[in-house]
Parts: structure tokens; C-alpha cells; sequence
């Protein structure tokens, strides 16, 4: 709208010195009628419309050259305004007129049209198809792929024709800018719209209308539900540590927590020094043997050295940070190893031919960027904790560690229904799945009930030992020590059954 604008300014600015620089000819002259500033005006107008009534014309040769320009600008001003006109009307007026009227809807409002978010909401739009998808900025496609409106709109404006109503209003920021996401992205939260920002960034107060969407983070979260870890799966190597690979092996750390006889061998290569650096409390806890932990072993030689474990595998995950290198290593680990692991590789789109992950067909649905089922199951497990304990806080209280632990324990969830119904296939958590989980937690309880909350325990302690929290005597957030960071069996059978509020929300999730 601003560029519209400029361009009707500069053609005013333009036209105007036309008028002068013919008034300045004409009024010297004898005998010309053109004495005025409207005369010029008049004449004008009459040129560029192609009316021609004759009573004015000019008499100089400076002024005939004049009236030469205006008559060839007549057909184009004429044109340029109409067209002008047209695009004002069907560009701004009719877009606002038409959310207006739709004001009392879910809006979707992106800054930036590309393959993520045209996915994205696509998806939104066959989950809600009501709802209003915005393209705020955007320039009109020549293939559209989903129905929405295309406007230069600030956040402002978006509330303001929403008349102030911020409820069910959802803003995306996914520019390549990642800070400029951020930034916009926070401020629109601090006011209490639910913003989406694509970054990496992030801070320890953040607003609580605010949402992270680091690509990473989703692609890990899509990979582990999609691809579970089964039990015949005890090695696992990822050729590759960087941003993907780092998250990828977080995301399994947590998720992959199991009943304690059933561990994990994590081969890692590439890039492995800042993920020890950041993680030195659980790297130098699982890198012992005989922990009765999983293994978490990092390499510093080549991945082609190491011929006898790769062939022993039972995973390999090709998840460097460069789809041409990820390629690479597949094809020569096809061609001159002997390999029985399945082999999973990271590309941004799907390759004939290869078991690949991380694309934005996968990654880019409802469930991982809203991320509204993790959330809700989250807060479920948090309102049972307290009630239960009468402990904690309520979840809006909640800082941003104290909500990734619920998340993380909201992820186990899967792990418990299948290892509740015995079947690894399972990785759609519906009511009724919950159900026939929760039915078989009751029957398991008595027998197995130290089994189950020694799982919890284990995982609880595997998220806090990720973001480097050590046992202490007492509780100290500043230093990260925790006086429950000890083995399930050193715990008080109190303490031991605050861990059964993670196996009870399998029954409130039926309701």
C-alpha cells in the first residue's frame, strides 16, 4: 500500500511541474488564452481525457510541445489510473471489507508466503475450514494452493479490523530473518496475541502467548513420533551432531526411556564437541559402563573407519546439517557396506528410493507447530501433580523450564501405551488407545507398579540431567541441584509414588 501510494505522489509531483512549466510559457505570450494557474488545469484535463473542446490552447512552440505530452499521456494516465484504482479497490478495500465481515472467525495471519507456510496453512485450513488464512504482505501467486487473502497489513492493523478481539487470532512470523521473527513475534505476545516466531532464539521469561517454532525442534519431534524406537533396536547411530543432529539426539534421550532392562547404545559422529559441551552432566553419566543406563558414546574417528559397528547397527540416522553430504553417506554406505540397519536419512524433500524424514510435508502439520495435543496433555499432567501432591504451580505460572518438563513427560506418553498394550506400531494416541492403555495400567498396577513408576523416575531425572541438574542435598534452581536426583530405589515410598501421576493421566486423557 505504502509503494501505491509513493507512486501517486511521484505522479502528482510530476504533473503539477507540467502545469507550471506551461503557465510560465503562456502567460508571457501575446494572445494566449492560458492565463491562469486553473487555466492550465482545464487544458490539461480536456488533453489527457481526449475531450478537446478547443477554447483554450496554447500559442507557444515550449507550450504545443507541452500539449504534445499530455495528449500521448492521455490513453496511459488514463489506463495507469484505472488500473490504479482497480488494484487499490481489489487489493485493499474489498480484503478488509471481507475480514471484516468475517471478524468472528479464527484468523491465520502469515508475514511471508513460502512452502512452509502455504503447507501449514493448508493444513489449518482442512482442520478448520471456517477459518481465515492471511497473507499479510504477501504478493498475489499465479498458483494459488490454498484460499486466502493477500494484504500488506501490520499486526496493528490486523487487531484493529478484528475490532480489538485478540481471541482466536494467531499470528506466524517465518521470514528468513530469524531475529527480526523474534522480535516481531515477542512484541505481539507481550500484548496477549498468540504469536509463532521461526527461530532459533529464545530467553528464560518469556510471554506465554509466544511459541518457538525452531525447524530443528519440529523435525525431531515428527522423526521420533513417526519412526518410535523398537525393542529389537538396542544400537543406534547418528552420523552427524550439528543443529538437526543435536536436536534428533536430545529428542531420543528423553523420549526413549524405557523399563530399566531395556537400554540403548548411541553411536554419535561429526560434530560432537558442542553437544558434549552443553550436555556434560548426561554425557558423562551415560558414557560409563555399566550404569544399567542406555550408552552414549561419541567418536572422534570417521564413521567409514568403524566398519564393524556399522554393520552391527540396528539404526542408522544420516542427520548432518547439508542434504548433498546426508546423500553422500548413504550412497556410500549402500554401496561398499553390508548393513542390516534400517538407514534413515535427513533431506528437506523426499528422495525416490530412500527412507528420508525432515521434508515440509512432514514436519509442517498442526499437531508439531501449534503443538495444541502435547500442550493440553501437559497441562492435564501438571493439574494432577498438584492435586495430587499439592505441589506446584498452576500452569500459567509456569516458567519456560518448568512447561518443557511437562512436555518432555507429555512425549512419554507413547512410550507408555505401548509398552501398556505390548505393540510398538502404535503412534497415534486417540481416546480409545488411552483407554485400553488406562485399562491395562489398572490391571498391571499392583504387579508392576514399581517397574512403572521407575520408568517415570528415569525419565524425569534423564530431562533434568540433560539441562545439566546434579544431585543436592537441597534444592538450588541458580546451581541446578535437586535432592530427588538419586536411584528409584533410594527414594521414600512417598517419594516413589508422586511418580504414578504420570501413568494416571492415561486415564484423563479419555475423558
Amino acid at each position: 500500500m505504502k509503494k501505491k501510494i509513493r507512486i501517486v505522489l511521484i505522479a502528482i509531483a510530476v504533473y503539477l511541474t507540467l502545469l507550471f512549466l506551461l503557465l510560465l510559457s503562456e502567460q508571457r505570450a501575446a494572445g494566449s488564452p492560458i492565463q491562469t494557474f486553473w487555466d492550465a488545469v482545464w487544458y490539461s484535463l480536456v488533453t489527457l481525457t481526449t475531450v478537446g473542446y478547443g477554447d483554450l490552447v496554447p500559442v507557444t512552440v515550449f507550450g504545443k510541445i507541452l500539449g504534445i505530452v499530455f495528449s500521448l499521456c492521455s490513453i496511459g494516465a488514463l489506463a495507469a489510473l484505472i488500473g490504479l484504482g482497480f488494484r487499490i479497490i481489489t487489493g485493499d478495500i474489498l480484503p478488509r471489507a471481507y475480514l471484516r465481515r468475517r471478524k468472528n472467525r479464527n484468523w491465520y495471519v502469515f508475514d511471508t508466503e513460502n512452502r512452509d507456510t502455504v503447507l501449514l496453512s493448508q493444513r489449518l485450513k482442512e482442520q478448520d475450514p471456517q477459518a481465515v488464512i492471511v497473507f499479510a504482505g504477501a504478493e498475489k501467486k499465479d498458483t494459488e494452493t490454498v484460499r486466502a487473502v493477500r494484504i500488506a497489513l501490520e499486526p496493528e492493523q490486523v487487531l484493529a479490523l478484528r475490532g480489538g478481539k485478540k481471541e482466536g487470532l494467531h499470528l506466524f512470523f517465518q521470514s528468513d530473518d530469524l531475529w527480526n521473527n523474534y522480535r516481531a513475534a515477542y512484541e505481539c505476545a507481550k500484548k496477549g496475541i498468540a504469536s509463532y516466531c521461526q527461530s532459533y532464539f529464545s530467553a528464560e521469561d518469556l510471554p506465554q502467548d509466544l511459541h518457538i517454532l525452531d525447524r530443528t525442534e519440529l523435525v525431531s519431534r515428527a522423526y521420533w513420533k513417526e519412526h518410535p524406537l523398537t525393542e529389537r533396536e538396542r544400537c543406534v547411530i547418528l552420523i552427524g551432531c550439528g543443529r538437526n543432529g543435536s536436536a534428533l539426539l536430545e529428542r531420543a534421550l528423553l523420549v526413549n526411556v524405557f523399563e530399566k532392562e531395556r537400554n540403548t547404545e548411541y553411536h554419535v559422529f561429526l560434530d560432537t564437541e558442542r553437544f558434549c559441551e552443553e550436555h556434560s552432566v548426561i554425557g558423562e553419566k551415560l558414557s560409563q559402563e555399566n550404569t544399567g543406563e542406555d550408552r552414549l558414546i561419541f567418536h572422534s574417528e570417521s564413521w567409514e573407519k568403524c566398519r564393524v559397528l556399522m554393520e552391527q547397527a540396528d539404526r542408522i540416522v544420516i542427520c548432518t546439517d547439508d542434504d548433498a553430504q546426508n546423500l553422500g553417506i548413504c550412497e556410500t554406505m549402500k554401496t561398499w557396506f553390508a548393513l542390516n540397519a534400517d538407514i534413515h536419512v535427513l533431506l528437506d524433500e523426499c528422495v525416490p528410493g530412500i527412507c528420508s524424514f525432515g521434508d515440509a510435508e512432514s514436519v509442517m502439520t498442526v499437531e508439531f507447530v501449534m503443538k495444541d495435543a502435547v500442550n493440553r496433555q501437559a497441562r492435564f499432567m501438571n493439574d494432577l501433580y498438584r492435586s495430587g501432591t499439592g505441589k506446584g504451580k498452576e500452569w500459567s505460572e509456569l516458567g519456560p523450564f518448568l512447561r518443557a518438563s511437562n512436555i518432555a513427560a507429555a512425549d512419554h506418553l507413547a512410550v507408555k501405551v505401548r509398552y501398556l498394550l505390548g505393540d510398538e506400531s502404535i503412534t497415534e494416541l486417540t481416546p480409545q488407545v488411552f483407554q485400553a492403555a488406562y485399562r491395562q495400567y489398572l490391571a498391571k498396577r499392583d504387579a508392576c507398579g514399581d517397574v512403572m513408576r521407575e520408568m517415570e523416575h528415569r525419565r524425569w531425572m534423564r530431562f533434568h540431567e540433560l539441562y545439566n541438574w546434579r544431585y543436592g542435598a537441597e534444592r538450588n534452581d541458580a546451581s541446578r541441584c535437586h535432592p530427588l536426583m538419586v536411584p528409584f530405589e533410594q527414594l521414600t515410598p512417598e517419594q516413589q509414588k508422586n511418580d504414578e501421576y504420570a501413568w494416571e493421566i492415561l486415564g484423563k486423557m479419555t475423558e
